[in-house]
């Protein structure tokens, strides 16, 4: 089932896009920290698509949020011509904010 199609009440969404809106803000200022302003846009553009392609977890359970997370910066990575190290090292900073 996609996110979008999971049945949830008022509370649980509350809850969910807050850590969604947590997860989004520490990839952007990750990203914009390290590559600036555009990259930062383009990482959060893909975040956001990839949210909307992820499976939502039975039970009305949290979905991973690090699932678009990575995606992102695989994407990042790919922009950028880094390599896939460079998602790992952007992971980090991601998990300190």
């Amino acid at each position: 089932m996609n996110v979008q199609d999971a049945p949830a009440s008022v509370d649980l969404i509350h809850e969910v896009m807050i850590y969604a809106e947590n997860e989004l803000a520490a990839l952007y200022g990750a990203v914009q920290q390290l590559f600036g302003m555009e990259q930062a846009r383009l990482a959060a553009e893909d975040w956001l698509r990839e949210l909307q392609l992820m499976e939502w977890p039975d039970e009305c359970a949290f979905p991973n949020w690090k699932q678009p997370t990575h995606a992102a910066l695989r994407l990042l990575a790919e922009r950028t011509g880094g390599e896939l190290a460079l998602a790992g090292a952007v992971s980090d900073t991601v998990n300190r904010w």
